[in-house]
């Protein structure tokens, strides 16, 4: 299969690729019975999937191209969300726009201070520095009352909105019944609403967030620091 992929032209491969994003954010409308979640908002169920993918995609880098055996690579996802978190809670009560950047400071920021010092180690030894890093990021979060504890941190601000509470407009949703397939326009999303009862908005946010991380990916395998990785990698 991976070699009929492959072989195809570039034209088609970008096609597929398209088609399976339209797929993607189409999914929480559709929601086949196959594969639905009773009793859990589905669009909830594929906002952390996507969330996942980021983590995922991150650490496909940084082992997958590198070859640097991190296990405490989710050390580096709890500094940049926790510190969006405290800057958009009552802690700070930024906007969230502005403070996602600097949570991304704040992770790069940590893995320059991680990789400085362990420049030099490799293997099994850096497996357990990267896993002690992790599991003292881990413990200073859930045994911190400013930082929640074990709750976490409440009264996030929402991503900004458009359209009011109506949102930009809104699109129903599909209704699989007895053999059939309806539009339900009773059960509808609004396009751009970041609410509380529905979580498709955030999942079509970082469904978007993984689309991007997942070009720069592929732009960095095929560059010429990418190339460099892979080849330590395989010289290691």
């Amino acid at each position: 299969m991976k070699n009929k992929l492959t072989g195809l032209p570039k034209p088609v491969k970008i096609l597929l690729w398209v088609l399976l994003a339209l797929f993607a954010y189409a999914l929480p409308l559709l929601e086949p019975p196959i594969i639905s979640t009773p009793g859990v908002d589905f669009g909830g169920v594929l906002f952390t999937v996507s969330i996942y993918c980021l983590v995922a995609l991150g650490l496909n880098i940084v082992v997958g191209y590198a070859g640097l055996l991190d296990l405490g690579y989710v050390g580096f996802y709890a500094i940049g969300a926790y510190t969006v978190a405290i800057l958009t809670s009552f802690h700070a009560s930024w906007p969230l726009l502005l403070a996602i950047p600097v949570g991304v400071v704040a992770a790069m920021v940590s893995g320059v201070l991680l990789g400085a010092p362990t420049l030099r180690v490799r293997g099994d030894y850096l497996a357990i520095v990267t896993l002690g890093f992790g599991e003292i990021i881990r413990l200073v979060a859930v045994n911190t009352e400013w930082l929640g504890d074990t709750r976490g941190i409440k009264n996030i601000a929402k991503p900004p909105g458009v359209g009011g509470d109506e949102g930009w407009f809104q699109i129903p949703h599909l209704f699989w019944g007895d053999g059939t397939v309806l539009l339900d326009t009773e059960d509808t999303t609004k396009f751009l609403f970041f609410g509380v009862l529905d979580q498709i908005p955030y999942y079509w946010m970082a469904l978007t967030a993984v689309i991007i991380v997942l070009i720069a990916d592929i732009l960095i395998k095929n560059s010429r620091v990418g190339r460099a990785w892979e080849a330590t990698r395989e010289d290691e």
